[in-house]
């Protein structure tokens, strides 16, 4: 008899315990749908105590750590779940979602595939796992996705809102992969559906750009920084966009914008610095420069590009400080900077130092045009004009597009007085490009035209 009353009263406890924990994890539903996830977890904490395998409380419990961004242990939480359902795809879907914002993109896709093995036509696990494969570059894997996810949404308009967002996906994930002319398509397609798509007009701006569209590429990047004003990449890429226009006053306002937004913005400094640079502001361009290698010092190029700008304000030793750390790099720039300190060499009266560098540079490069005319300008002041031919014409050989090139070859050629190969090379500088030395080149060109005349 005294059995069969321990037998009841433990029977009553285990059901009076499931009662709680029915109760608590009903509590914690209030909680969870009033938003208070706090609680939420609290009421589902006393439900997993009365029932450890209470396998709704602990999925729920795992939706409010979620929604409150404890993402670790939310999937902690989703893998209890499934080692007591592991056909439970909701647990499937949040411990997805909870892998995607974390980052661990390829767990998220693992759980996005086994869900849609098991329940093909799950939207939003194909939009996340599509997000997912673009995040670890598998463009053509998100590609397929978002063709499906577009397939399904327009077979159901009630999808429409929630999804209208999956052209701009596709056609982003078609640029990535260069398929531009398919990216257009999609991206004309995601802005036919919502005029006001910031992210689709800037893809399409950056699309036209590269295609030389660029006035077409800053319409859209107008469009877009007017939807969305504080986006940085938009500033940078239309600040990149007006330099291929030479407008670099608009380019240094747009780059100014990218700071304002993002102080950590290394390229905004880079670029602005360079088309400072190319203003022939170089107090500015250095300033900028510094800034760059205040947030990055392992960027040999900006180094280089400090040193050109030191070197152009004749800052000889600093130039010569900065092209050093370059050389003394693992950066591809090397040969580059050896070339540029053979230029404060050559400034600084040391020739043998100077002739060194630049045979180092071409020991890194012999392709290189600028270290051949750099050393034929090293030859020509310190063996004279004969000692300097040969590396004249190999650089004009390497690259024939390059004023300067000529400029320096004319100037040999009135030393031996063949005035008029000199003639000749001043007038191609010239046509190349009218605004290098245009004043000098000019006041030389009449000089030796009136040396030809005179046979002198």
């Amino acid at each position: 008899m005294k059995l069969k009353y321990t037998l009841l009263f433990q029977l009553f406890v285990v059901i009076l315990s499931a009662q709680d924990a029915k109760e608590c994890y009903r509590q914690g539903n209030l909680m969870l749908k009033n938003q208070d996830y706090q609680q939420a977890i609290d009421y589902y904490n006393k439900a997993i105590e009365q029932d450890s395998s209470y396998a709704f409380a602990i999925n729920n419990k795992g939706r409010a750590l979620f929604e409150l961004q404890q993402y670790k242990q939310s999937v902690d939480c989703f893998d209890q779940v499934l080692a007591l359902q592991p056909q439970n795809n909701k647990a499937k879907y949040q411990r997805g979602r909870a892998n995607f914002s974390m980052a661990y993109y390829e767990n998220s896709i693992l759980d996005f595939s086994a869900l849609l093995d098991d329940q093909e036509q799950h939207l939003d696990a194909l939009y996340y796992r599509g997000k997912a494969y673009m995040e670890v570059e598998r463009y053509s894997k998100a590609i397929n996705d978002f063709k499906k996810l577009i397939e399904w949404r327009e077979l159901d308009e009630s999808t429409a809102l929630l999804y209208q967002n999956a052209y701009t996906l596709l056609g982003m994930s078609e640029r990535y992969s260069s398929q531009f002319d398919a990216a257009m398509k999609s991206l004309n397609r995601a802005i036919e559906i919502n005029a006001n798509d910031a992210t689709a007009l800037y893809n399409r701006a950056v699309i036209k750009v590269n295609n030389d569209e660029v006035a077409a590429g800053i319409l859209d990047l107008t469009k877009s920084l007017k939807i969305d004003p504080a986006n940085p990449i938009g500033f940078y890429q239309r600040g990149l966009a007006y330099k291929k226009q030479s407008n670099n006053k608009e380019a240094i306002k747009d780059f100014t914008e990218v700071v304002k937004l993002n102080a950590s913005a290394n390229m905004a400094y880079v670029s602005r610095g360079f088309t400072y640079a190319e203003m022939m502001k170089y107090k500015e361009a250095i300033r900028d420069y510094s800034k760059a290698i205040e947030l990055n010092n392992k960027d040999m190029a900006t180094y280089i590009r400090r040193g050109y700008a030191y070197f152009e304000m004749q800052q000889l030793e600093q130039a010569l400080n900065d092209f050093t750390k370059a050389c003394l790099s693992n950066t591809t720039f090397k040969g580059y900077a050896y070339n540029n300190r053979a230029n404060v060499k050559r400034a600084m009266k040391d020739y043998d130092g100077a002739i060194n560098d630049v045979n180092e540079s071409i020991k890194i490069d012999s392709l290189n045009a600028y270290a051949y005319t750099n050393r034929a300008r090293i030859l020509f002041e310190t063996k004279g004009a004969k000692a300097s031919k040969k590396d004249f014409d190999r650089a004009i050989e390497l690259n024939n597009q390059v004023a300067e090139f000529y400029y320096h070859r004319a100037a040999y050629y009135e030393a031996i007085k063949a005035y008029d190969k000199a003639i000749s090379d001043y007038s191609k500088a010239q046509n190349l490009n009218p605004n290098y030395k245009a004043k000098e080149i000019s006041k030389l060109l009449k000089n030796a035209k009136r040396n030809f005349l005179k046979g002198s």
